[in-house]
């Protein structure tokens, strides 16, 4: 049987027609391609495991007697590589080929929701997302809350901020480990200048793990807006000490050490700066004229 299955393979590449049932085309597929394309998915090797799947559809596809579901599968699985390789465009034709063959797998809201949203379809995605949530059961808060980050992503694209805002409040109720939703929610505070929910957010994310430098320079740029200038002190200095060579960050901590009366430290960072070669204003806290790395942390919004 694999002897034959490898002579219509060859003969199909080659365009002949051959006739053969619908389980004779899965099964010439489903020996050198989808088995291929499956272990290549599973390396996360998803541009390669694409193609794989591209043949088997070559196969599968010429087969006017084979299950459209079966059909509808690989064409959904080589949608799910297109989008893992960030083709998102292809990903989208592919899941709706899919949707239109009448495949209808547990994770297909969830990825046909996310290519729609990489391609700025906001309406699509919400439409296709909210179909997932429906579906998705109070037990289910793993895939809850993947459908609520990705629709507040979408509300995010369509600028509305309040329904954004819910969205990320309810993934953040339904994960576990909620770090990133956090930051993702923290970031929309400081940037509608609510400073303080910020904190408490990048506060939240520090009692599940350590800050990143980013955090700790956002947390410390709301600190100088709520002009707690000591408690901002601390945590520049934590980020520097992560990453010493950002001149921006000295700048940020001279400006909270002069606000807090210490000009004889804020001289000593700012020399820090100019021995890392970088070139800023006089006045603390603007972006240094030559555009280097040294952008402020508590310049507006990163």
């Amino acid at each position: 049987m694999r002897r034959l299955c490898a002579v219509l393979a060859l003969l199909l590449n080659l365009g002949f027609a051959v006739p053969y049932c619908g389980w004779c085309s899965w099964a010439v597929a489903q020996g050198p391609f989808i088995q291929s394309a499956e272990r290549l998915e599973r390396e996360k090797n998803f541009a390669a495991a694409a193609r794989a799947y591209g043949e088997a559809i070559k196969i599968v596809g010429r087969d006017k007697q084979v299950d459209k579901a079966k059909l509808g599968q690989l064409y959904f699985k080589r949608g799910y590589c297109y989008q893992r390789s960030g083709a998102s465009e292809e990903a989208v034709l592919d899941l709706e080929r899919s949707v239109s063959l009448g495949h209808r797998g547990k994770h297909l809201e969830r990825y046909l929701g996310e290519a729609y949203l990489n391609t700025s379809q906001f309406d699509k995605a919400i439409e296709v997302i909210n179909e997932g949530i429906k579906k998705s059961t109070g037990k289910d808060q793993k895939r809850l809350y993947t459908f609520y980050a990705l629709r507040a992503g979408a509300y995010k694209g369509k600028g509305d901020d309040e329904r954004q805002l819910a969205d990320l409040t309810r993934a953040v109720e339904c994960c576990d480990k909620p770090a990133r939703l956090l930051k993702e929610r923290a970031i929309y505070f400081e940037w509608h200048k609510q400073w303080q929910k910020a904190i408490a957010d990048f506060d939240a994310i520090e009692a599940i793990e350590p800050l990143t430098a980013s955090g700790l320079n956002s947390r410390a740029r709301c600190k100088m807006e709520l002009k707690r200038y000591a408690e901002a002190v601390k945590d520049y200095s934590r980020s520097i000490a992560l990453e010493p060579k950002k001149a921006g960050l000295y700048v940020a901590r001279a400006k909270a050490y002069r606000l807090c009366g210490k000009p004889d430290l804020a001289d000593a960072d700012l020399k820090v700066v100019q021995s890392l070669g970088e070139d800023f204003e006089l006045e603390i806290g603007k972006r240094n004229r030559k555009r280097s790395e040294g952008k402020t942390p508590a310049d507006g919004k990163k």
